[in-house]
């Protein structure tokens, strides 16, 4: 396949181009020069769009954990071009017969924050602050996830978005604590699926797990061991 890889000299595009270069024919295109060089249909979203992110205004989700129904509540300027991004995708997907995938994943972990990221797990009390939802997600799972949304068809003039995180937060205190910290017992929750996976992230990646094949290899504990 011929995939267009945009920003593919960044911190996450080197990575998605080492998982695609053995299977596909892949053009970057970059505002970073570099000697190498139909455009993909995959988009790189994230999990802001939501309206749950980088930012300091939050909301309190309608149910939890947040799947791909949920309804948007983006706040500020990089929330707004992620959840517009996807808007695109879904538009262009019916007007002109394209098939895309929006994969909104979390926080990425990739070489350049390793170190800083895994201090301040090793260092930092318990992590249970009010409104942060510590989902994230390393670089390698998110290079699979694209990898796995080439091979995905979501049929002519199909436009699907997918959550990407790692299976569980990087906080210290299960799921439901946070749940119980951020919006008492106002919000509808899985407790099920809480129940299930006690550390479970706030974004719901069954649909990417059933619908990809995809599921993510990494989590803290492997990051600590054999990237720390």
């Amino acid at each position: 396949m011929k995939v267009l890889l945009t920003g593919g000299w960044g911190n996450i595009g080197r990575r998605v181009l080492a998982w695609l270069e053995p299977e596909h024919e892949v053009v970057v295109v970059d505002t970073v020069p570099h000697p190498l060089g139909w455009p993909g249909r995959i988009f790189g979203s994230s999990e802001s769009a939501s309206g749950w992110g980088i930012h300091d205004k939050w909301y309190q989700p309608d149910y939890l954990p947040i799947d791909e129904q949920h309804r948007s509540l983006p706040t500020e300027v990089y929330s707004f071009t992620k959840a517009f991004g996807d808007q695109l995708c879904q538009g262009f997907s019916r007007e002109h017969g394209l098939r895309t995938v929006c994969l909104r994943y979390a926080f990425v972990t990739f070489e350049a924050l390793y170190e800083g990221f895994l201090g301040s797990l090793r260092g930092a009390p318990v992590r249970d602050a009010l409104g942060t939802l510590y989902a994230w997600i390393d670089v390698e799972d998110v290079a699979s996830a694209v990898l796995a949304a080439l091979d995905f068809d979501p049929g002519e003039g199909g436009s699907e978005t997918f959550y990407l995180t790692a299976r569980e937060h990087y906080g210290t205190v299960d799921t439901l604590d946070l749940i119980e910290r951020n919006w008492g017992d106002a919000v509808r929750v899985d407790q099920h699926y809480f129940a299930e996976r006690p550390r479970g992230s706030f974004f719901d990646i069954r649909k990417a797990e059933r619908l990809l094949g995809w599921v993510p290899a990494w989590d803290v504990e492997r990051l600590l061991r054999e990237r720390g």
